[in-house]
């Protein structure tokens, strides 16, 4: 057995032999590579994991394992890290910090910079002055501690408008900056020159997409005239695009023609549904509506952002259209397909006077159509009652049909099942006899034999008389 089964990482553990009977050598596996012949050895583990644990005991008499699973379960140290919900705002700014430390640490002492301190693990601090604060994060367990220091981490700004020079004695009017992105407005404060006092994150509903400006940043201006709302909207009507590419997502973002003096950034998300089976590249670009044509952008890929499965960023200092562009592999064009149909089976009619002999020549055909994008070689099976009879050859291009025909005489007299490309049918070989005609004719002759008799003996009488 060990003397502890969870210890922490480089702390050494005890391990008794408690087997039974007289054995003389003993050796162990700690599971980590190393190994040990001492009866009641000693060991420690570099890294915190599971282990599993074996002893191989031996004498004269033979030998006995005993291995134990996972036994060992050595805890890790506690390394410090954390994030915060903001990192910039107005003052008074109230921050959530989150813990994202490792190593399952079993305390948390925060000191946020401006004398405030916390033990939560998730804390919730207000800066009340403005200024830029040191973040610290201490953890520990029993395996140790570790702190994390994020320096300047956290600013909060002085939003008070300032008075104008020769105000009048007037009270001063606070500006804001608007993002409207589909309805979702952000709005954040601006300086007396019309630059923000904060950071200005317009996310789109959903958090997909967002707009980013950086404080200092001058609200838009067109024409010496300053704007204070921006509006993203989906463009329905989306301008030409080059060949063999495909729109995913495209905004208008006015007021049109505003310039900056600082790069902003712009994030597009989507998902993989989004996108077509064909899609060989995905990037970038806002449309040039003086020259007509798309313009990429320099843009970085980056993962899932907890709505969407891929985001691109790129820097723009202009509004106008943007939009996440595909481009499509070709569409291979689909090969041969053949499509048979219009079957037709016409038996041969010989009629004499007495006699109809109906199918002893048959001309069975059949439509073969080519619906493929390819032009392709086809052959057309004849069966007569199951059996191959004959086969024709046909080529056909894309879009061409062909009718095929085949003849065949001299057949048996009886029913036979046809099956042509998969078309099946059926006809009748037969002879008729026309038993009433001869039967008609038969009368008509014992009537004119009997009326002839008939005739004479009557003029025989008559004569007989006459003497």
């Amino acid at each position: 057995h060990a003397s502890n089964t969870e210890p922490c990482a480089n702390v050494a553990i005890n391990f008794t032999d408690d087997s039974t009977g007289t054995y003389d050598s003993w050796f162990w596996t700690f599971g980590d590579g190393s190994n040990s012949t001492a009866q009641n050895p000693s060991h420690a583990y570099a890294s915190a994991g599971t282990y599993t644990v074996s002893l191989t005991i031996s004498n004269g008499c033979g030998d006995d394992t005993e291995t134990k699973i996972e036994y060992i379960a050595v805890q890790p140290s506690p390394i410090a890290n954390f994030s915060a919900d903001q990192t910039s705002g107005c003052a008074p700014l109230t921050v959530v910090f989150t813990d994202l430390s490792t190593g399952n640490p079993t305390s948390w002492n925060w000191t946020f910079g401006d004398g405030g301190t916390s033990t939560d693990r998730n804390p919730s601090h207000q800066y009340a002055n403005a200024g830029t604060y040191n973040v610290t994060l201490t953890v520990s367990n029993a395996c140790g501690s570790d702190d994390e220091t994020k320096t300047g981490y956290i600013t909060a700004e002085n939003c008070t408008p300032v008075t104008p020079a020769g105000g009048g004695g007037g009270c001063p009017s606070l500006k804001y900056l608007t993002v409207d992105w589909e309805g979702n407005n952000t709005t954040k404060p601006l300086y007396a020159n019309n630059c923000l006092a904060v950071n200005l994150t317009g996310p789109s509903p959903d958090s997909s997409d967002s707009l980013f400006l950086a404080r200092g940043t001058h609200a838009p201006v067109v024409d010496a005239r300053t704007y204070y709302l921006i509006v993203v909207r989906a463009l329905e009507e989306i301008p030409a695009l080059p060949v063999n590419t495909m729109a995913i997502v495209v905004f208008n973002i006015t007021p049109a023609d505003a310039v900056f003096d600082r790069d902003i950034l712009l994030t597009l998300g989507l998902n993989q549904t989004q996108l077509p089976a064909n899609a060989s590249n995905v990037t970038m670009a806002y449309y040039d509506d003086v020259n007509g044509v798309w313009v990429p952008l320099e843009y970085e890929a980056g993962g899932p952002n907890g709505v969407a499965e891929l985001t691109l960023s790129a820097p723009i200092n202009h509004f106008s259209i943007y939009g996440v562009l595909a481009e499509l592999a070709p569409t291979p064009t689909p090969p041969a397909h053949f499509i048979p149909g219009g079957l037709s089976i016409v038996p041969s009619v010989e009629k004499t006077t007495f006699v109809t002999k109906t199918g002893e020549s048959v001309t069975i055909t059949a439509n073969i159509a080519n619906d493929g994008g390819q032009s392709g070689t086809y052959t057309v099976e004849l069966k007569l009652n199951g059996e191959t009879i004959d086969t024709k050859t046909v080529t056909l291009a894309a879009g061409q049909s062909q009718q095929v025909s085949f003849t065949r005489s001299g057949l048996d007299y009886g029913q036979y099942e046809v099956n042509v490309a998969g078309l099946s049918g059926t006809f009748t070989t037969s002879r008729t006899i026309t038993w009433w005609l001869i039967i008609v004719i038969i009368a008509a002759i014992g009537l004119i034999i009997w009326g002839v008799v008939w005739g004479r003996r009557r003029r025989r009488k008559a004569h007989q008389a006459a003497e």
